[in-house]
This record gives structure tokens, C-alpha cells and sequence, in this order.
């Protein structure tokens, strides 16, 4: 008999056991079905619940006649469920289209700015210089003469310079000078600043003479250079008349009267002032040149 209440007790035990399990698998069950549908509510993926087991204490069956029931107690599990933080979706930034770079358009090179037209300036006319005037002849005084003529002397009151190469025409020098004599005819003693030429008798140091071309050439350089030719005459013997404004200031007048017909009272023999003469002698090949003030026909 005791063997029979020592089984039964065990096999209510067991029986209570028993139901004590599947209560638990249902509630684990349930509770699984809860966190999967929490789950899907919250777009996060469902986390299986920490199951904590209770632990069944389990009585050994005693020989005693009444078995001893277990209450079916079942300790109550949180229904929390640990909170899963949502994934948080980070954006991967899309690559931007980056335009491909441009070369920059070539500008045109702006073209100068156009210079606004001046106004023309009206320039007043400067007056024309007068060329210097030069002479190695007449209109020259002493001191300038000798300067380029050395070896003087004097025959017959003429002063003369550079002795001919040769003799055999009866002249033994190249140049005869008659000077005007400006301080005398003032009634006081001339300086060599006073004393001008007036006259030349120029020798050509050639003995057979030069051609009328040449002999004009040489000419021209014992007369002022602003001499201007006023009229030919001759033949053989030529004779050529210029006028020199630059000779006119160069001589004194003379106010005395004439020295016996040698001179007359002015440099110019009555001719206007800056008249000249050159006289060519010799024909076709000139041998002798004679140069004076004034004309031929004047000085006669």
C-alpha cells in the first residue's frame, strides 16, 4: 500500500511537472510572438527576448501517506523587451557631376584707343636766318687779309702777296692790294680795322694760263659769297658785274673831296652801294684777274 501512494504521489508529481513545462513553453511562445510582431511595428529587426528559466524545485517522494502538492505557481516575467536601437540609415552622398573645365575663351585684344584729332596749332613764321656771309676777297680789312695771305710788300703803292712760282709775264706776285681807306678819308689816321680792299689784281700762278670755267671758279672765292651776277659783257675780255648787300656796310664813305682823280668820294664811283667787278684777261686761257668796287665805265 505504501509502495502504491509513494507511486501515485511521484506520478503527480510528474503530472504537475508536466503542466508546470508546457505553461512555461507557451508563455515563452507567446512571448516570442509578441517581440517578432513589436518588431515589424518598428522596422527594426526582431530580437529574440531574454529568456530567464525559473528554476523547479523538485521534492523527493517521501514515504508518507499523503502526498504533498506542489502549487502551480509561476513567477511572472517582465514583459519588457531590451529596446533596440533603430539602424540608422546614413546616406552615402552621391558623387556630384563635376562639369568638365572650360578653357577660357580667348578675348580679343582690344584695339588702341583712336588719339582724338588735335586741332592744328598755327605756327608763326620765324624769319629765315641770313646765312652767314663769307669773303676771301673783297670787303675784307687788313688784318683779316693777311691773316690768310703772308709775305707782303709794297710796290708802287700797292700791297702785295705770294710771289709767282715763275717769272717772264713781268709780275713776280700773285695778289695786288689796294685798300680803301676809311680812317684817312675821315680826316684822322687809319687802324688796319679801317683799312678794306677795294681793289685785287689776282696773277694766275699757272703759266700757260687756265680755261674760263676754272678762272670763274677761283673767282667766286675773292668776292662775298651773297654776290648775285647783274650782267655780263665782253668777248676776249670779259667782264662780269655783281651787287653784295654785306659789302655795303663794310666800307666808310668818304665826305672830303677827291684826293686828284686817284680816288673818288665814295668806294662805289658814283654806282650803287655793293656794286662789283671782275675783269678776265687773257682770252680762251685766262692769265690775270682784275677785281674792283664799283664798274669799269665808272672808275674811268
Amino acid at each position: 500500500m505504501a509502495f502504491v501512494t509513494g507511486v501515485s504521489n511521484y506520478l503527480l508529481i510528474s503530472h504537475d511537472a508536466h503542466l508546470v513545462l508546457r505553461a512555461m513553453i507557451r508563455f515563452v511562445v507567446a512571448t516570442l510572438w509578441i517581440l517578432i510582431l513589436a518588431g515589424c511595428d518598428t522596422g527594426g529587426a526582431p530580437v529574440p527576448p531574454t529568456v530567464t528559466p525559473t528554476p523547479t524545485s523538485t521534492t523527493a517522494p517521501t514515504a508518507a501517506s499523503t502526498a504533498t502538492t506542489i502549487p502551480h505557481t509561476q513567477a511572472p516575467l517582465p514583459d519588457t523587451a531590451t529596446p533596440v536601437p533603430a539602424a540608422t540609415e546614413t546616406a552615402t552622398p552621391l558623387p556630384t557631376d563635376t562639369p568638365n573645365p572650360v578653357p577660357p575663351t580667348e578675348m580679343p585684344t582690344p584695339a588702341p584707343p583712336t588719339a582724338m584729332p588735335v586741332p592744328p596749332t598755327e605756327t608763326p613764321e620765324l624769319p629765315t636766318p641770313t646765312p652767314q656771309v663769307t669773303s676771301g676777297g673783297l670787303g675784307l680789312n687788313k688784318i683779316e687779309w693777311e691773316q690768310m695771305h703772308s709775305e707782303a710788300d709794297l710796290v708802287r703803292a700797292m700791297s702785295v702777296y705770294e710771289k709767282l712760282p715763275f717769272r717772264g709775264r713781268g709780275d713776280e706776285w700773285i695778289y695786288g692790294v689796294y685798300f680803301w681807306d676809311g680812317g684817312w678819308r675821315q680826316g684822322k689816321e687809319s687802324t688796319p680795322e679801317e683799312k678794306t680792299i677795294e681793289y685785287i689784281r689776282y696773277t694766275v700762278p699757272e703759266d700757260k694760263g687756265i680755261p674760263m670755267e676754272q678762272a670763274r671758279n677761283r673767282a667766286r672765292q675773292l668776292i662775298p659769297s651773297d654776290a648775285k651776277l647783274i650782267r655780263t659783257s665782253g668777248d676776249t675780255w670779259v667782264t662780269e658785274i655783281y651787287h653784295s648787300d654785306w659789302l655795303i656796310a663794310r666800307y666808310i664813305p668818304w665826305r672830303g673831296t677827291t684826293d686828284g682823280g686817284l680816288r673818288g668820294t665814295d668806294p662805289w664811283y658814283g654806282e650803287p652801294p655793293g656794286t662789283l667787278s671782275v675783269d678776265y684777261f687773257g682770252g680762251k686761257m685766262i692769265t690775270a684777274m682784275h677785281f674792283n668796287l664799283g664798274t669799269p665805265e665808272a672808275r674811268k
